[in-house]
């Protein structure tokens, strides 16, 4: 019996050679020591597709859903990171108080007619 994918691996693609490393693949596993790889195509690079974890832009904080999995994954036990969160949470906050703080002089004196 045939594999049913038999004639897609047999067929040869004319894009291929376009994603093959310019040294040849190299699959890090295979060596006994650290080899340098490029994953991504050269206009890529450079971009961030994850944050850190200690980056709260574009997050969530929501502190129900926080206590409801304290509570049943943890028998009810605080978080060991809730006080570090908790404190960026805060710092985040005042940062974007000041900048409307700013935004908001700013937008006051154009409003008074002053110079900026």
């Amino acid at each position: 019996m045939r594999p049913a994918f038999s004639r897609s691996r047999s067929r040869s693609c004319s894009r291929t050679s376009a994603l093959t490393h310019p040294l040849g693949d190299r699959y890090e596993p295979g060596y006994a020591h650290p080899v340098f790889q490029t994953f991504l195509p050269p206009e890529l690079a450079g971009t961030t597709f994850l944050r850190a974890d200690a980056d709260l832009e574009g997050k969530t904080v929501d502190e129900a859903a926080l206590r409801e999995w304290e509570w049943r994954a943890r028998g009810g036990a605080r978080w060991e990171g809730r006080e570090e969160l908790e404190r960026r949470v805060r710092e985040r906050d005042e940062r974007e108080a000041a900048r409307t703080k700013g935004e908001g002089e700013k937008g006051g004196s154009r409003a008074r007619g002053e110079a900026q």
